[in-house]
């Protein structure tokens, strides 16, 4: 059987992080440390030791956390868009 393997594009959906930092990652989360290590489940001791440059997070760990918050933020988005394009056909539907 010939089957086609799966692949997911990380890198079309994250871009270039090579100047991004595990504290650009949070704040474009929008999240304090204490929220993001309960949310990643990481020691807030090693976020901050890596946010402190004391230790480095590995890549492929940046790339998945990178990852699932464009996934939330895109996500989010689109709950938004659709919540919008809903109002206004329900606006529409008022005024006839």
């Amino acid at each position: 059987m010939n089957e086609k393997k799966k692949y997911i594009d990380i890198d079309s959906v994250v871009g270039n992080l090579d100047e991004v930092t595990v504290k650009d990652l949070r704040k474009q989360a929008g999240m304090s440390r204490k929220d993001f290590c309960n949310s990643f489940e990481i020691p807030y001791r090693t976020l901050q030791s890596w946010e402190l440059g004391e230790r480095e997070m590995s890549d492929f760990s940046k790339r998945l956390l990178a990852y699932v918050i464009k996934t939330s933020e895109l996500v989010e988005n689109y709950k938004r868009d659709l919540e919008k394009q809903v109002e206004g056909e329900q606006d529409g539907e008022k005024k006839e």
